[in-house]
Order: C-alpha cells, then structure tokens, then sequence
C-alpha cells in the first residue's frame, strides 16, 4: 500500500517570532548606562527577524542566527535575563526551522533555564512548548506529552490565549501521530475557539486544517474537505504561502484516497511551487512524495521512483524520521509494483523499524500489512496471515477504518487462496460491512468523486460475492451485488438525507458469523485499549540513552502492562486460530438468509418463470438460476473487459438495419446460456425470463440474442427486475383504473426533429372523444383504450402534472423526445410541447407525489433507459427503472437506443390492443406477442417516410447485408427490441 502524508501542520517556527515578540514585551534595563547595549541587542534582533521574514532563505536564516547570537551576548553583559530567554528562544525556533533539532533544543534549554531565573513564566511557557514540539519531531512523543502538560497551565496563569491555542494544537498533533484521533480532535477543538477568540486568523486555519487531516484518517473525507477548504480561505486572506501549501497538500491528498488522481496532482504541483517559492524543504519533501504515489498509483512507477528519490535526502536532511518512513514504504512499494519482490521487503523493513521508533502506529500497520502481501506473493500465505493478523488491530487502534478494510480484504483473499472458503468469506463481509460504513461520509461530495470511489472498492463485494457464489450461497451474493447497484442508484440522484439512510444497510450474517464478528470486535477492542499505554512507555524506555533507565514506578507499571498486552495479543491470535477450526469446514451453509428473488417467484406462483441474476466479475461471469423451488450458479470463465467488447459489438449491430445482428447475438447468447442453464430451463418448461442484470449487461437487448435458430423473443417472454421491484410484484391487492393518460410532441424544437408517426400513435392506442377531430387523419382516433390526450402545444408542465396522479388513470403514455444523461437527474429530461418550461426532468419526477395508481408508465421515445454518458457502465438503465417505481409505478417500458417512429407507433399500438383484447394476458406476454408479429410480417408500414426519436434514423438500402423481406419491413431486432419491460410483467 502507497500512502500519501497528510501533513499535520503547524504554524513554521521562524514566523512565530512575530507572536513571540508581541507576547513578551521588552524590558528596558533601568541603568542608563546600559541601554546602548540593550538598544543594539533589540536592533540585531529586529534585523534577525527582517532576515527571515522578508528573506526567509535558508541562507538568511542563518544570518539570522548570527544577528541573534551577537543580540544575546550584548544581553547577557547587562543582565537581561528575560530578553536572553526570548532570544534563545528565537534562536532555536530558526534552528528548528532548518532542520538542526539537537541546536534547538541546546537553545531552547537554555532559554528555559533562563526564563526560570527571571521568573518569567511567559517565556518559560514558551521554551516548554518548543521543546515538546522537538521531541515530537524527533519521535518522542511521551516525552513531547510532558512539555507540552508543563506549558498549558503556564499559558494559562499569564492569559496568553494565542499561546494556549498553540499548545494545545500541538498536543492534538502528537495524538494523531499516535494514532489516538478521537484525543486528538478533542484538543483541536479545545485550541480552535481560543484562536478565534484572540483574532488570531493564521492559527485558527492551522487548526481548521489538522481537524481536516483528523478527518481524513477517521474515513470521512466529505468533513476533511470541508474543513481542509475553511482552513485554505483563511490562509489566502493571511497571505502566508506556506500555510497554503500545507493546505493544498491535505487537499489533494484526500482526493488520491478517493481515486481523483489527477485532480490530487494539480493540488501538489500548486503547494510544490509555493513551497520552493518560500523555500520551506519540509513542505517540499512531503510534497515530492505525495506526487510520486500518484505518478505510482498512474502506473507510472519509474517517474515515481524519480520523486521518491527526491524527497528522502529533504526528508533526511531536516531530521524528519515519520516521513522517511512514509517514504521508504512507498518506495518499497514501487518496487513491489515492479516485480522486486525482495528489494521491496528490504526497503519495508527499514521503514517498519523508523515507524516503531517513532510511534507511528497508523504506518506500522499499513508496513505490515506490505510486507505480509510480499510474503504471500513469494508463496508464504502462513507468515502473509501472520503479518496481517497484526496490522488489522493496529489499523483499529489508528482509527484507520479505511485501512482496516483493505487488511480485511487481505485476509479474504489469502484464506480463499488456501481454500477455506467459509474463514475467507467471513473476512470478506467484515471489510465490504467496513466499506459500508465508509460509503455514508462522501454522500456530499461530487457524483465524479462518488463514482472514483466506487471504483476503488468495487473489487472487494464482487470478490466476497464470487467466494460466496462458490458455495452455493447465492442469496447472499445477491445481496452483496444489490448493494453495488444501490450505490450506482445513489451516485446517480442528488443525495439527500433518505438516501443518506439507505446506505447504512449491512451484509447479512448467520448466526456463526453474528458471535465471530462480536468476538472479534471484542479481542481487537481489548488490543486496542492495552496497546495506547504500554505503547507510550515502551516508546519512553526504546527513547532512553546507554546508562540510563525508567523509574522504579514506571518500570513496575511498564511491566503490568507489557502483560496484559501479551495477554490481550495471545487471546486475539487463538481467536483467529479457533476462526479457522470453526469456519475451516468448506461444506457449511449459511441457513436463514432467503433469496429476494426465490420469495418472489413464490409469492407470485409463477412455476415456469426463471429469474436469471447476472454477476460480472473480473475473470468470470457468474450467473444465478432462480426457481420457485431452486437456485443454482453457473460459472462461465471469461474476463469482465470480454464481456464488455461482446456487448459492445451486438450492440453496434443490432441497431445497425444494414447488418446481420445474429452472428453477434449468437456468441453473447452462447455466454449467457452455457449448456447447463440451458437445461435448467428445459427441465421447468420455462416460458418467461426475469433478468436481474449487472454492468454493461444492461445495455444488451435480450430479446435479440440469437440462439442458431430463433430469437430469444421467439421462445420466451422477458423482462428486466429492478431494486425497486420487490413490492411492485405482490398480486395485485387493489384495483388500479381503466383509462390512459397520452402524452406527446410531433413538432421540432431545438436540436429534437419532428415526430410526425406521433399523432397516428396517439390516436391508436387512446379513445379520446375531445380528440375526434384531432385524430380525422389518423382513422377517426378509435384508440384502443379509454383515456385523455395530449398533444404538443396541449402537452404542458402543468397539464401533465394535473393529469398523471388522477385515480382513474392506470397507464400513462409518452410519445416524445428524451434525453438522458448518465449520472445527472436534472438533465435527464423530456420534452414537453408548450408552456414556458419545455423539460421534463428525472429530478422532477422523483420529487412528483405519489403515482401508486399508475400500472403501466411507458416512454416510447429514444434512450429512455440508456444515458449518453461513455463511462455509464449500465447504471442509468437501473436507476431510472427505480426512480419511476419508487414513486409507485408498477411497471416501465423504457428504450434502451433511439427508436424509429413508424415502427414504434405500431408496436405500441399492438401492445395495448393484445392487453385489451386479452385481459388475461401477461405484459411481458403482449409484448412477446407484439414482437413476434414483426418479425413475421403481421404489423407492416404506412409507407411513410417517417422520423426517428432522435436526430438520426437508420434505415435499409440495396447495400442492406440483412436480407429485408418487404412483406416483413421490421422484421430487424433494431425495430423490435430495445423495449425493456421493467418491474411487474403480469
């Protein structure tokens, strides 16, 4: 695992002269005699300071230096002590600035010592302060702790609020460093108002951005970005660029975690120029490093190596051990990456033991859990276990939620390896439940930030959901894929607080797995609560020089607690052990987890209908059989990229009228109807299809698969469930009305052609009476069906609107123009035919009342159930299925490419005749039916020229390779079937 660092930053010590100064005023000697000396002192310490502050070089610091060091010999001739303690004070803050922490902390214990004789507790507060700040940079965090406990009530008796807030800032650092961030938000908050309270813009923004960076290590990067851009409005209105180098540097690093890689690399490159610009090396070691983990996760690995190589020499040079650790492990990684597998657990290794000495347990996890997918690539799957066995409580005691998934991801794959299906799985739920729990805290961010994220943890449930396919426990993978297609129905609507609700849904576990995973929370919680204290005395005894040792209190209590931490890790290792010996049987089975789609069919008595789920996973295609009285999964062994390029190439025949489509359809149908399933549905006589369909599958029309002889329409009925189809699909339990509600636009309008089949369509299915007239042309507007019509300048926002949630209406009906685009409800939209507002949208109809009297909702217009979007990968055709049937409608009929008038019109119009006619008909049943008689001849055409649904139309010619029969004109599945009956087909 790369990581990026997010930088806990803290105001540079150099421009914390300016609040020194003002803190501590100068006090004039009372001996005239002395006051030259005294008046050349203060001179020297104004140009030290002019030299870092308007210079602020390297170089220019340590003139600095020398001005301070000139200034404190004058002061310590005339016995101005507190003056001294400031100027030391000064001395080391540059010190430390440039790198030189042992000078600092000769300096700072010097100013110390003084500030004690003059009995200046201000100063002494500050020395203290500075010299925990110190330690914690040089990794010893208990003696940090110390200091900075020292330094409050100091700050505290002498009223400087600045000073307190600074401390207690820095006390909330040294947490986080430490993995403890509940602590460390606790002594953010604390500093936060006091910084506000003392105007002081610059600290507060520091504040605001260590929140932030708190944040993003606690899983939540939407409260990260929140904070991180509060923190860069301040420090722009402050005018420090190095504060806003920091702050671009956090900002880009939380959005590497959420995938965005290129937008992370234009926020490093920003704060990389600034940083150089102020020439802080610090900044611009941690900032090296961050663009090499993108270089890295770009693939990119040789350029990566470049940056790295940058970076450790600062990182080295400025004494700063946690980031050369950071970056050691990323370059262990890139070797990793490159196939160095040994190169890459020599260079892990040194990074493990600099993030042991520091106290760095966040990163000691994520190196673990390194160097235990090394061991596992190198064959040794028991050390791998081993090694991630002690990052995961690690992981828990960081309040990395994030890395915790990932390790648990690990150890799903290594025991799946082993073939210990049943341990794997139980790891594999306990990451994607973790995973659950992440998905809550970017709800607000951008749909594209959303959708990266998605990306990056999508492997994992397909992963758990293949191991469970495996088993046979094929509701469960159901239900860990309807969790995928939640989150393409989220990421595709606007989020709101419902839909932040409905993402806390969990992974459902057998009684087994219910104890499992509430005894290994407790085991992990109880490492976790014996680790922080020993933790910190190990790290004080590991800090003690040769001849030096603890106190006979704390090595008393240090060896109590090196006990019941050994306890709390030999309990937590022979709980994983008992893990393996109760899950290790590979032919249990989870009981007492139904299968949505199983209690479908059996609530519907529907003996010889078949629901077919569909689960792309990289290297295979499972599909799962579902009968009223049985399921089984079928394995087809292809890869994901494969499965796309058939679709793709069916697709692009399919709606081209001047080719054979049934060459393309027979190879996908050969993908999706292996043999086995084929006589699956021989042996229950099946006659309806049900798809439950995943990925670039939602695209496919599957009536036009070609099997060699027929199309699949010819054998059987079919139809498309969706997330929100479960309670459409009870019997019906009240009565729904008896007339139809059309709507539609034959006009042009912008960029939309004329529909001119539009008005024939409309009078053929709707009996209007008001329409008589209207209809002359078309046969008189005998429609099939009672109802209210609509048509272009008629077709308002409001008359739709006023109309559609009437009782007595039972099917609406619209013949116009669509326009969807993936991922964007409110431009997904159709067009309406007067009125001041000409769309509408998605978004409008999610937020229309209820439409629970609506049976049928059919779009018989071009792309109503595929987005435009290139990168769509099948969401949208799920998500407008489910946003029209949570507002009530039993079932849609959507379109899944731009459809020809004519031959729509006509479809149409024999779909409503056959429900008519036939009451007791299925709707997937008339839609057979219809579609049957195209492909024989029985619907032909007008003759007309007829328009498309969108700006093109495709039609035949003497080139036509698809041999067209004028006695069967639609004979071609591109006028036939792209109609997807989605929800209820009874």
């Amino acid at each position: 695992m790369v990581n990026t660092m997010k930088y806990r930053w803290t105001i540079a010590a150099v421009t914390i002269l300016t609040l020194l100064t003002a803190a501590v005023p100068a006090q004039k000697p009372t001996d005239p005699t002395l006051l030259p000396k005294y008046e050349e002192a203060q001179k020297l310490r104004r140009e030290a300071l002019r030299l870092i502050l308007i210079e602020g070089t390297p170089g220019s610091k340590r003139a600095a230096i020398l001005k301070y060091i000139a200034a404190r010999s004058l002061l310590s001739s005339i016995g101005s002590k507190e003056d001294e303690a400031t100027t030391c004070n000064n001395i080391g803050m540059v010190y430390s600035d440039l790198g030189d922490k042992q000078k600092a902390l000769e300096s700072y214990n010097q100013s110390l010592a003084l500030a004690r004789q003059a009995g200046s507790k201000s100063v002494e507060a500050i020395a203290l302060s500075n010299l925990g700040s110190v330690y914690s940079d040089l990794g010893e965090k208990q003696k940090a702790l110390e200091f900075f406990e020292l330094s409050v009530p100091l700050r505290r008796q002498t009223g400087d609020k600045t000073g307190e807030a600074i401390t207690l800032n820095k006390i909330g650092g040294l947490y986080s460093d430490l993995g403890e961030q509940q602590k460390a938000l606790d002594f953010y908050n604390l500093s936060l108002p006091l910084r506000r309270q003392a105007g002081d813009k610059r600290g507060e923004a520091e504040t605001l951005g260590n929140i932030g960076t708190v944040y993003t290590d606690l899983g939540e990067p939407q409260k990260a970005l929140e904070f991180h851009d509060r923190s860069l409005a301040l420090v722009r209105e402050t005018g420090y660029k190095i504060d806003e180098a920091f702050t671009l540097n956090n900002i880009g690093s939380v959005h590497s975690d959420l995938g965005d890689k290129q937008r992370a690399l234009e926020f490093y490159k920003q704060s990389l120029a600034l940083a150089r610009q102020v020439g802080n090396e610090r900044v611009e070691a941690v900032t090296l490093n961050n663009i090499a983990t993108v270089y890295s996760d770009l693939g990119e690995k040789r350029k990566a190596l470049e940056f790295f190589d940058r970076s450790l020499p600062l990182r080295r040079q400025i004494g700063d051990k946690s980031g050369e650790a950071v970056t050691l492990n990323n370059i262990g990684s890139v070797y990793y990456d490159l196939g160095d597998k040994q190169k890459a657990l020599e260079i892990y290794i040194q990074s493990l033991t600099l993030r042991k000495q520091v106290g760095d347990k966040r990163g000691e996890a994520i190196t673990l859990g390194n160097i235990g997918s090394v061991y596992s690539d190198l064959g040794e799957r028991q050390k791998a276990l081993e090694l991630h066995s002690q990052s995961l409580p690690l992981m828990r005691q960081a309040g990395n939620k994030r890395g915790e998934a990932v390790t648990l991801n690990n150890m799903m794959h290594l025991w799946g390896a082993q073939k210990v299906l049943n341990l794997a799985v139980l790891y594999g739920k306990q990451s994607v439940n973790v995973y659950q729990e992440l998905r809550k805290n970017i709800q607000g961010l951008d749909k594209k930030t959303q959708k990266t994220y998605l990306g990056s943890i999508e492997i994992t449930y397909r992963s758990l959901a293949d191991l469970l396919i495996k088993q046979g426990r094929i509701a469960e993978a159901e239900q860990v894929l309807g969790m995928l297609k939640e989150e393409e129905y989220f990421s595709y609507l606007r989020r709101d607080d419902k839909v932040a609700a409905d993402l806390k849904s969990r992974i459902s576990l057998s009684p087994l797995e219910k104890i499992a995973f509430e005894e290994y929370e407790r085991h992990a919680d109880g490492i976790t609560a014996a680790a922080q204290e020993f933790g910190v005395l190990e790290k004080k005894k590991n800090d003690l020089l040769p001849g030096e040792s603890l106190t006979a209190a704390d090595q008393k209590r240090y060896d109590a607690l090196k006990a019941k931490y050994d306890a709390a890790v030999t309990v937590f290792t022979k709980f994983l052990d008992d893990l393996k010996v109760k899950f290790g049987k590979n032919d249990q089975r989870v009981a007492g987890i139904e299968s949505d789609t199983q209690g479908i069919l059996k609530r519907l008595n529907e003996p010889r209908t078949v629901i077919i789920s569909t689960i792309v996973g990289e290297d295979r295609l499972n599909l799962i059989v579902t009968t009223p009285d049985l399921q089984k999964a079928h394995t087809v062994d292809i890869k994901a990229a494969d499965v796309n390029k058939l679709v793709a190439e069916f697709r692009d025949a399919v709606q081209n009228t001047r080719s054979d489509p049934r060459a393309a359809g027979k190879r996908l149908y050969d993908t999706l109807f292996p043999a086995a399933l084929q006589k699956d549905l021989a042996n229950i006589k099946a006659d309806t299809i049900v798809w439950s369909l995943d990925g670039t599958l939602r695209y496919v029309p599957m009536p036009a698969l070609w099997d060699g002889e027929k199309y699949l329409a010819e054998r059987y009925r079919q139809a498309v469930l969706t997330l929100a189809s479960r309670d459409k699909l009870t019997p019906q339990t009240k009565s729904v009305g008896s007339f139809v509600f059309g709507v539609g636009v034959s006009k042009p309008f912008e960029n939309f052609s004329a529909l001119p089949a539009v008005p024939r369509e409309l009078c053929s299915v709707i009996d209007d009476p008001g329409k008589a007239e209207f209809c002359k042309p078309y046969g008189g507007g005998n429609g099939v069906m009672k109802g209210i019509m609509l048509a272009d300048d008629e077709f308002t926002l409001a008359a739709f609107k006023n109309n559609v949630s009437k009782t007595q209406i039972s099917v609406v009906h619209v013949a116009s123009h669509f326009s969807m685009n993936a991922g964007d409800v409110t431009n997904s939209y159709l067009l309406l035919g007067g009125g001041g507002e000409r769309r509408f949208s998605m978004d409008d109809l999610r937020k229309t009342p209820s439409l629970g009297n609506i049976d049928i909702l059919t779009l018989s217009a071009c792309n109503t159930a595929m987005g435009s979007g290139v990168d769509s990968a099948g969401v949208e055709v799920e998500s407008f299925g489910k946003i029209a049937q949570d507002k009530g409608v039993r079932t849609v009929l959507a379109t899944l490419w731009a459809v020809a008038d004519e031959s729509t019109s006509l479809l149409m119009s024999e779909f409503y005749r056959l429900r008519k006619d036939n009451p007791s008909m299925s709707k997937a049943a008339a839609m057979q039916a219809a579609q049957k008689a195209m492909i024989g001849g029985k619907i032909k055409s007008s003759g007309r020229s007829g328009g498309c649904r969108a700006d093109e139309f495709v039609t035949g010619g003497k080139e036509n390779s698809f041999k067209c029969d004028p006695n069967t004109p639609f004979s071609h599945p591109y006028f036939w079937s792209p109609f997807v009956l989605m929800g209820n087909w009874k």
